[in-house]
């Protein structure tokens, strides 16, 4: 059972209850989408109707395993940073949601809170949000300020001193610039861990991500067409710069990849990253025009595919050595029926996946954490078989 292979788990996402006069966000427009009616601002809220019934299923695992200790995720990319920033800018906004944590956590039996804010002090977005091929929502975000860093920690603070032993975990966003707006160095010692997303340091759902590119290097790559550092060890070593100590940095692995649309490729000319990418045009609505390859058919996100997927999908593979990472590539159409020709994948594979563990290991990190478990291997039934959980298992157990 999966549940008696972790140590912690996050449920994700909860979120928080903005003031009137903020700008108005997807649920409020969406009368299925009321969940702040007769809740005050900064109150806990649920965006989904089953998330309660959810709460008790996942907090439930602790009857089959005592040493679990269950998370409650608030925000996520599709939560306003401004909203956090709200929130975070005064005492008295601090309180009433340190309170309702506390109160949900009483309630529901969670055993921390995890702050998933993107990102502090963020630029004003606009982000589509799916729900359907035809039907998209947009999140208005009015972006952060430049006093949101200062405020977080206060926030965490005060958090610290009236959570007691409950658990505080901070989402740790993979790039220099955003970890330092954080004030990461600050955070640490009111922080039990930091989640890093060492994960999407590339994607192909955005209109300027016209080349081929690593989800998750370990290493960075030295090939001059992407023109940068970054990579899992560049962003480890940066908050341990920065005054995180090693053994608060749970890193992130994502079971998925990004594709692009690369038709025609012959011979090993697929083996590499900075290829130009052609506009497939196969996703939904505004992500059309990007250069994300058609979403796989379980995942449903433009420019991605679960391990699953690839795995059921079958292309040809090559292992980047530079990066660790996988690369799977479809000069014909998979017999998944799905998976067009000219598909071409980045992603991270049992191999690979076994050297971030022992990265993990070797730099003394407090552990690893998946995205998502719902993304691993399954039989011909689609029940889990867990291949990546399992070699995470194993190695990390290996001494």
């Amino acid at each position: 059972m999966l549940k008696n292979k972790l140590n912690h788990v996050m449920y994700a996402f909860a979120y928080f209850c903005a003031p009137a006069d903020a700008v108005k966000q997807y649920w409020e427009t969406d009368p299925t989408r009321a969940i702040c009616a007769g809740k005050q601002p900064f109150e806990i809220a649920q965006p989904d109707p089953n998330d309660v019934n959810m709460y008790q299923q996942v907090v439930a695992f602790k009857q089959a395993n005592a040493g679990i200790k269950v998370i409650l995720s608030i925000g996520g990319w599709n939560f306003p940073s401004n909203y956090y920033s709200r929130m975070v800018s005064t005492a008295a906004s601090r309180a009433a949601f340190i309170k309702s944590c506390l109160d949900t956590m009483q309630k529901y039996g969670f055993d921390g809170i995890d702050i998933d804010w993107e990102y502090p002090n963020a630029e004003p977005r606009q982000d589509p949000v799916q729900f359907t091929c035809d039907s998209f929502q947009t999140v208005n975000d009015q972006g952060g300020q430049p006093t949101d860093g200062d405020n977080l920690v206060l926030l965490v603070k005060e958090m610290r001193a009236a959570f007691g032993t409950k658990l505080i975990t901070v989402c740790g966003v993979a790039s220099e610039k955003h970890w330092q707006l954080m004030k990461v160095g600050e955070l640490a010692q009111y922080v039990d861990y930091f989640h890093l997303m060492s994960y999407d340091y590339w994607v192909s759902d955005i209109e300027s991500a016209n080349i081929t590119a690593p989800n998750q290097p370990l290493k960075s790559s030295t090939n001059p067409k992407l023109d940068t550092v970054w990579g899992t060890d560049y962003t480890v070593k940066g908050y341990i710069r920065d005054g995180v100590p090693a053994e608060k940095l749970v890193l992130g692995l994502a079971y998925y990849g990004h594709s692009w649309y690369v038709p025609g490729l012959t011979g090993n000319a697929w083996q590499t990253f900075g290829l130009a990418a052609t506009k497939q045009g196969a996703c939904c609505g505004p992500f059309k025009t990007t250069y994300g390859s058609a979403a796989g058919e379980g995942c449903s996100l433009c420019g991605s595919m679960m391990y699953s997927e690839l795995k059921r999908a079958n292309g040809l593979m090559y292992t980047d050595v530079e990066t660790s990472s996988d690369i799977m590539y479809f000069p014909t159409d998979s017999a998944d029926g799905v998976t067009t020709a000219g598909t071409w994948v980045s992603y991270v594979g049992p191999a690979n996946m076994a050297k971030f563990v022992q990265y993990a290991k070797d730099n003394n990190l407090a552990g690893v954490f998946i995205f998502d478990t719902s993304m691993d291997s399954v039989d011909e039934n689609k029940r889990p078989t867990y291949e990546l959980t399992n070699v995470i298992l194993n190695t990390w157990n290996t001494k």
